[in-house]
């Protein structure tokens, strides 16, 4: 028996939309796949399929993410409407949402170290957080980072929010335009609540994207030793989570700051791989960012032809697409180029363009500085002195503003050659010694390298006979036999009557150190005895205790002519760390060939994988001579130290000497001094007067058992500082 016509309409009304509801759910995580992929073309082509009454509040949103991504953000701004800060019920009065008591406008922004709800999101709560992100991603993208710390200031205040991804994507905008406003203090601050909630929430992408997020903060506050740690843990996180963009954007950052601190093979190697990297996926999303890196490297190395064709590739992509950013980078490298070869009349020309353009980006930005120091050392070489000193103080000012200590050192530097020029040596000397001690910390070598060539024409002019020093490459360097390592112990065991010189405090300083605890003073006089022997040493030290300034510092001493090259070993494939250390064969020799003549240092030794320590002790074990000097670390812990992990064989070759680094918590008599050396580079870097804190600030932290060390302090008087500036601005 037939149904009835009604009947039959209302099952074939049904099945219809139950058919329109699974085309509609098959679209939308389509194109959740192409987004979080960034593939956005892809995903606007998929949502243009989605029938017309599929078009919820997902949809839309997913489309306004869509075109963020592809930097249509008018029309992303029209899809999200007026920005409104989420809330939950908890929180409403009266329409909108309060800070927590006592938040005032200088409060730093902070997540809740504990959610505020173990209860799930709604959907309706889902779709507004995810709305707002939107809205603040929006507003960051078109360089209103203001209003995006303000409702991030009013949004975070509420704590009203359970742990989940998108929370954590809200905040990471936030500490992002902090970046913006050349805030990296409080941005580090903000990311490592980020990374609490994303270690609650076990998400590796979130670990990983954060810590690339701090590497960033380190690296605009000149904290290359930190930022260099992070981007490879991120490298290593991303080949793990098989993420190869994000791996490959890790492996530039990481060249760049390796070539910039003066490591150009290390540097080289790394772009190129990078390069090798992206060709093999189809990729040339990164092509202009290696192609500026490698133009530096090849600047640096003299080789200027290779250097301006890296250079016009990047200019043929970045001119019609409107990439100023790149443009102005391009065009700096390209004058630089020309300035190294003598082209005098050719630089000058192609600067004043990057000039005019970089200036369209930001009026102070870094580009406009960099570009204004290579138009003082033209102006110097032409003989215009007064224009080269104009020049000099101008990009001087930017620089201190924006906290570029690299840069500043760099201009130091052509102020003391423009001094030397007019016959103030007072002046130029004052400059150069300013200039190492900036470079000395950053563990930089080729600018640092023109400041000695400075130095020497000030000995001079003034009349003072130049020591001539042999390089290390004229030396024998091998590994001690065995009979003399127990003699090396005697001799560093016994130190009475040793002392360090004004020369060793000064360095030390430089970077970073300075004590009045015997035990750490007993370990600098060790380092600085032992540094010019053929000798592995083996460092214990919590983290964050200063290691690796000990092992740049002993490196210093030791007047090595070769590369200082860390390498960190925590959380890195074994396959990548051999390939990292021995090399491979499209990369020969690896790290242990490039650091020849120089020093190695392995952090975290005792966690590289079994089959890298048995090729090293192999490599000890063979007889031949090591021309590398092998410095490495075991992070101990409050309980002591320990070297499991570790082979005993291999532990024997890399502790010839043991070097011993006192928490922070042991020696409270050097927190003033710390503090004070901290506010000091604080002071040069903003060329600006910052107060000492009180002396109740002072006992508080001596009181404080600093499970973080020296990483702990500096992060809590750069909060101070930051503070200050603030309420110095206001």
């Amino acid at each position: 028996m037939n149904q009835p016509s009604s009947k039959r309409d209302t099952s074939r009304i049904t099945r219809r939309q139950r058919t329109t509801s699974a085309v509609r759910r098959s679209t939308l995580e389509l194109v959740r796949i192409y987004v979080a992929s960034s593939a956005y073309s892809a995903a606007k082509e998929t949502l243009e399929q989605l029938p017309t009454n599929g078009w919820d509040e997902e949809a839309h949103l997913l489309r306004a993410e869509t075109l963020i991504g592809m930097g249509e953000l008018t029309e992303a701004t029209r899809v999200l409407g007026t920005v409104s800060i989420p809330r939950t019920e908890r929180f409403e009065r009266k329409g909108r949402v309060r800070p927590r008591h006592g938040q005032a406008a200088s409060t730093p922004v902070r997540l809740a170290k504990k959610p505020a709800s173990n209860r799930p999101m709604t959907r309706r709560q889902h779709l507004d957080l995810w709305r707002f992100l939107l809205q603040l991603r929006v507003l960051h993208r078109t360089a209103r980072y203001d209003q995006v710390l303000q409702l991030g200031r009013a949004f975070l205040g509420t704590g009203a929010f359970a742990d989940n991804t998108l929370l954590a994507r809200v905040a990471t905008v936030i500490a992002q335009s902090m970046m913006a406003v050349r805030r990296p203090s409080e941005a580090r601050d903000l990311y490592e609540d980020v990374l609490d909630l994303y270690k609650r929430i076990h998400s590796k992408e979130g670990v990983a994207d954060t810590l690339l997020g701090l590497a960033n903060s380190h690296l605009l506050d000149c904290h290359w030793d930190e930022a260099d740690a992070l981007y490879q843990e991120c490298r290593y996180r991303y080949e793990e989570l098989g993420q190869s963009d994000k791996a490959i954007a890790s492996m530039i950052n990481l060249g760049i700051l390796r070539a910039k601190r003066g490591d150009l093979t290390g540097g080289r190697f790394l772009l190129e791989q990078a390069q090798n990297r992206c060709d093999e996926l189809g990729k040339s999303t990164r092509a202009l960012s290696i192609n500026l890196g490698l133009a530096m490297v090849l600047n640096r190395l003299g080789q200027y032809a290779a250097a301006r064709e890296r250079i016009r590739s990047v200019l043929a992509v970045a001119r019609p697409s409107r990439k100023l950013r790149e443009v102005g980078l391009a065009l700096e490298f390209l004058g630089e180029g020309y300035l190294g070869e003598g082209r005098l009349e050719k630089a000058g020309r192609t600067l004043s363009l990057g000039l005019r353009i970089a200036s369209k980006v930001s009026p102070r930005g870094d580009i406009v500085f960099e570009i204004r120091r290579r138009l003082a050392d033209l102006a110097r070489q032409t003989g215009n002195l007064e224009n080269a000193r104009v020049l000099a103080n101008e990009a001087d000012a930017d620089a201190r503003d924006y906290g570029d200590e690299f840069e500043r050192a760099a201009i130091q530097r052509v102020l003391a050659e423009i001094d030397l020029d007019t016959g103030d040596l007072i002046s130029s000397r004052r400059r150069c010694e300013l200039a190492a001690e900036m470079l000395d910390r950053l563990g930089e070598t080729i600018e640092r390298a023109q400041v000695r060539s400075v130095l020497r024409e000030l000995d001079q002019a003034e009349g003072i006979e130049i020591a001539k020093v042999p390089p290390l490459t004229q030396q024998t360097v091998s590994p001690l036999p065995t009979e003399e390592r127990s003699n090396v112990r005697d001799l560093t065991c016994h130190r009475e009557g040793d002392h360090l010189t004004k020369d060793d405090l000064r360095l030390a300083r430089a970077l970073g150190i300075v004590t009045r605890n015997r035990s750490l003073l007993q370990t600098l006089i060790l380092a600085q005895k032992v540094a010019p022997l053929p000798v592995s040493i083996l460092v214990f030290g919590e983290p964050g205790s200063g290691a690796e300034r000990i092992a740049r510092l002993v490196h210093e001493w030791s007047l090595r002519d070769g590369l200082y090259i860390p390498l960190h070993c925590s959380d890195a494939p074994a396959r990548l760390l051999e390939s990292e250390v021995f090399g491979s064969s499209t990369a020969p020799g690896g790290l242990l060939a490039a650091s020849e003549g120089g020093t190695l240092f392995l952090d975290q030794v005792n966690e590289l994988a079994p089959s890298v320590q048995n090729r090293l002790l192999s490599l000890y074990e063979s007889g031949k001579a090591v021309t590398t000097r092998i410095v490495s670390v075991v992070r101990s812990n409050p309980k002591g130290r320990s070297t499991v992990g570790l082979h005993d064989g291999l532990k024997h070759h890399l502790g010839q000497v043991v070097l011993e680094i006192p928490p922070l918590r042991e020696r409270p008599e050097d927190i003033p001094d710390q503090v004070e050396l901290l506010l000091e580079q604080a002071r040069r870097r903003y060329g600006k007067e910052i107060p000492t804190p009180p002396q109740s600030w002072i006992d508080e932290c001596r009181c404080h058992d600093w499970p973080g060390n020296l990483a702990e302090l500096r992060q809590v008087v750069e909060n101070y500082v930051a503070g200050q500036r603030e309420t110095a601005a206001e």
